[in-house]
């Protein structure tokens, strides 16, 4: 099953400690809808089968937004929601895998990162061609975030 709402805030006890691996990034603004190549990084499988097979080493890759209907019409009109954003291309190459939910989909900007998704699914083999990664658009949950994190509870 999909869930068009795959989102969570999770609450620390205490603030990481920012290094060369830990940053920050900021949050886009509401129903923003963003363009441009991102960058997703995680821990899934590097298959490109059924097979999963894990890395020791945190991945990296650049994928480019993909427009909102081009991405419905590869997915046959299937579950990709506006609650959705789209990252990756119809010739594939690279993608998300099990194993990379919850990832951060990241605008790197010249002024700062904006988190624009948050890896939800996709389909086999991962990065295969009309495959997309489809992920939750941060932007369309920035109130539901906001409200969180401004609880004290």
């Amino acid at each position: 099953m999909v869930a068009p709402n795959d989102v969570a805030v999770l609450r620390v006890d205490r603030p990481y400690e920012l290094n060369e691996f830990v940053g920050l990034v900021q949050l886009p603004g509401k129903n923003v809808l963003h363009d441009g190549t991102c960058v997703i990084s995680g821990w899934g499988s590097v298959s490109f089968n059924a097979y999963p097979i894990y890395p020791d080493v945190l991945q990296k890759a650049y994928l480019p937004i993909m427009d909102q209907e081009e991405c419905v019409a590869i997915w046959a009109g299937g579950p990709v929601a506006d609650s959705n954003v789209c990252a990756g291309t119809a010739e594939g190459g690279t993608g998300v895998c099990s194993g990379d939910s919850g990832g951060p989909l990241v605008l790197e900007g010249p002024e700062h990162k904006e988190q624009v998704g948050i890896v939800s699914w996709g389909g086999v083999p991962c990065g295969g061609p009309n495959n997309p990664g489809v992920f939750v658009r941060v932007s369309y949950f920035i109130d539901w975030i906001e409200d969180k994190l401004a609880r004290k509870d």
